[in-house]
């Protein structure tokens, strides 16, 4: 029998079931199986979901109310032949009765029991079936001894006594490692004729005596369905296990924080509500840090028992499913609690398999490429690193440049879902075209652009004129004159290719294609923020808008807007960069990128678009270049995992994604004026004084280039369970 005590681990090596597969425990409040946290990576991490199969040992042997035909033993073996489904969609106990549930009919005589309190071995033999199978599965069982109509069967209070006894000798006996036990049912119910069984002071009892009698069984009982607990039971009890079945749906929240106060796990192991109703139910408790067990009264309790799996209740068990997936965390706003946070080098290793040295040098690398930023580290949905330097903080919003080029990206992306009719050929649209584009791009100044294709924008392949050098099938080449960048490339007009001139000292052009499209990849600010003039002029509103409702609505962001506020010649939201957003809130954008597109329930971004992010696009054979992401096939960097992508911005600002290692990771950078308000247009959020003042004097000793991919590099040889 494995028990726990908090912040440890305890196992049995040395008992008759050591062998045996599954081990429970708590550990810090959260409970563990065979010592990893449960639904690691999940909304419900740490968490027990349960489901009530109390008859799934059931018997009856009244001869006036037996059902003729039913067989007990069938009975469990079609329970024991589902739990690998129930498994599938979350399930990690099942509630199991010693004298069963409410059959939906009276009179049954069910129990695992004899009048004095011994134990009856063709009951426990079913009893076992189902822990060992659980056991074989990954799986817990709480066991319930006494039910409710039932406990008459028991002569006396002493047989009570003897029975919780019995129970425990035999479970200590059998060794299992994967059993909770829980003394009654709805303790207090007014079917309970033992006195012993209907006070607050009798459940303690009872539990002192199972814990004596096997110390290292994990205790409880169950209170009746207002999802309240006596403080006394609470206290005594290693974890708390609370019925819902009349709670009402605004009260879940607040019975869960009432039960929190005692510091225990809190397990809901009955909850007869269905549908949408019991899948909010779940959704609620998760949300309040606390395990649901689900109860299908007409499907698993009344007879003919029917275990279907998912069948039960395909709504409820989708929503279990949901909740339980790895990597089916999400986070609430800032405002609403923010990440999840790990901290203690200890703790960060346990849950996110890093190492927190390594992630200082890393952070003290970045210090060399920039003045001001910070490191924030994300694996496994945990904020396992953050620490700033200079103006950098948590709610700093500077003008993150460059970076900004990739949320303009994924706004095109979800445009393509949105619009799917308007884009027949989808990123192999050629775009300029009045459909496309207003009046003012016409007539293109190279014929050559009436080819450009979305894709071409998008991996910038258009052939317009961008930065040094340029890249035709891997091979440096230099375009004369370049292209316009910054802001000045975000003006209409010279993305049009309506206008040279000069920018920095040297001139640029934009009135001609350095190449056809396709023909050559070059750093083209103007070619992306032409995606974003597409999706402006098909969807009707700026990218600023588009970007808050398709994205900083759903993620919950805080304060955030576009920069370069100070270039007057701007009149749209600038396509080729300038978002300027919180740090965690990057994260989010990042996690949600991590997930493929998908944030709790939605599909915000088209899953596809957001694998080809990810990977060498076939838009752009000449340079490692996908849609406005930087991808690993082709570096010289072998340590790079494929798959791998990240979005660079001037300032030393770099966002990480790995998805095949969970993990996203926020290099903020900044040069002072990326965070003057006059830039952002934003209110001034000051950093510490003296974090400010630390770095007054500094200079650079690594380049931005350099920095980028050693930073990536650090963090990737922090992780030490890959």
């Amino acid at each position: 029998m494995l028990a726990c005590t908090a912040g440890a681990n305890i196992f049995a090596p040395n008992l008759p079931g050591a062998s045996r597969r599954t081990q429970l425990s708590i550990v810090n409040g959260r409970w563990h199986l065979n010592g990893r946290v449960t639904y690691s990576g999940a909304e419900a991490e740490g968490l027990l979901m349960n489901v009530r199969m109390v008859n799934a040992v059931f018997e009856d042997a009244n001869p006036q109310t037996r059902r003729q035909g039913f067989d007990p033993n069938e009975s469990t073996r079609r329970f024991i032949q589902s739990i690998p489904e129930y498994v599938e969609h979350g399930i990690r106990a099942f509630t199991i009765g010693l004298q069963g549930g409410d059959p939906g009919y009276e009179g049954a005589r069910n129990s695992a029991f004899r009048p004095d309190g011994a134990l009856r071995e063709p009951y426990l033999d079913r009893i076992a079936d189902v822990i060992e199978a659980c056991d074989r599965q990954g799986a817990a069982v709480i066991v319930s001894c006494f039910y409710q109509r039932q406990d008459q069967i028991l002569r006396d209070q002493r047989a009570v006594r003897d029975a919780i006894s019995h129970v425990a000798r035999w479970l200590r006996a059998r060794g299992f490692g994967n059993v909770l036990l829980e003394i009654a049912n709805e303790f207090g119910h007014n079917g309970y004729n033992h006195p012993i069984l209907k006070s607050p002071a009798g459940q303690v009892e009872l539990i002192e005596l199972a814990r004596r009698t096997a110390p290292r069984l994990l205790v409880s009982t169950s209170g009746l369905g207002n999802g309240r607990m006596p403080s006394e039971v609470a206290l005594a009890a290693d974890y708390l296990t609370p019925h819902l079945n009349t709670t009402r749906m605004d009260d879940i929240a607040g019975r869960l924080v009432e039960l929190k106060r005692f510091g225990k796990p809190v397990v809901v192991n009955e909850d007869d509500k269905t549908g949408d109703l019991g899948a909010q139910a779940a959704r609620l408790c998760v949300a309040g840090s606390a395990s649901w067990g689900f109860m299908a009264v007409q499907a698993n309790q009344h007879y003919p028992f029917r275990f279907t799996g998912a069948n039960d209740d395909p709504a409820v068990y989708a929503t279990l499913k949901h909740l339980t997936t790895a990597g089916d965390y999400f986070p609430p706003s800032d405002a609403a609690g923010g990440w999840r946070a790990v901290t203690g080098a200890a703790a960060i290793r346990r849950e996110t398999g890093l190492n927190r040295d390594k992630l200082d040098e890393a952070f003290a690398f970045i210090q060399g490429s920039t003045k001001n930023g910070g490191l924030l580290v994300l694996r496994r949905g945990w904020l396992a690193y953050e620490r700033y330097c200079g103006l950098g903080h948590r709610d700093a919003t500077p003008n993150l440049a460059s970076c900004g080029k990739s949320f303009t990206s994924v706004a095109v992306g979800i445009l393509l879902r949105e619009q799917a009719a308007k884009f027949p050929r989808a990123l192999d649209q050629e775009v300029f075209t009045p459909d496309y584009l207003p009046p003012e791009a016409f007539p293109p100044p190279d014929p050559r652009m009436s080819r450009i294709k979305l894709g071409h924008l998008l991996t910038m392949t258009a052939g317009i004129r961008g930065n040094n050098p340029a890249y035709v099938k891997g091979k440096q080449t230099i375009i004369h004159p370049a292209g316009a960048d910054g802001s000045l490339a975000c003006v209409d007009e010279v993305a049009f290719g309506r206008r040279d001139g000069t920018y920095q000292g040297r001139p640029y052009s934009s009135k001609s294609l350095w190449c056809a499209p396709g023909g050559g990849y070059s750093y083209a600010t103007s070619s992306i923020h032409l995606a974003s003039v597409v999706l402006r002029h098909v969807s009707g509103v700026e990218l600023e808008q588009f970007v808050d409702s398709h994205l900083a609505q759903p993620l919950g962001w805080g304060s955030w807007g576009y920069g370069y506020r100070q270039a007057r010649e701007l009149s749209h939201t600038p396509g080729g960069g300038g978002i300027a957003l919180r740090a965690t809130d990057m994260l989010r954008f990042g996690y949600l990128l991590a997930r493929a597109g998908r944030w709790k329930d939605r599909q915000l971004i088209p899953r596809d678009y957001v694998l080809h992010c990810g990977r060498q696009s076939p838009y752009n054979p000449h340079y490692p270049y996908s849609l406005q992401f930087n991808v690993s096939p082709g570096r010289q960097e072998k340590a790079i995992p494929a798959g791998a992508f990240w979005k660079m911005g001037s300032g030393g600002h770099v966002l990480y994604v790995v998805p095949s290692q969970d993990l996203v990771i926020w290099k903020l950078g900044g040069r002072d004026g990326q965070y003057d308000p006059r830039d952002t247009g934003l209110p001034p959020s000051p950093a510490p004084a003296d974090q400010v003042a630390a770095r007054s004097g500094w200079k650079e000793s690594v380049d931005a280039d350099t920095a980028c991919l050693r930073t990536l590099a650090l963090v990737l040889a922090a992780i030490e369970d890959r």
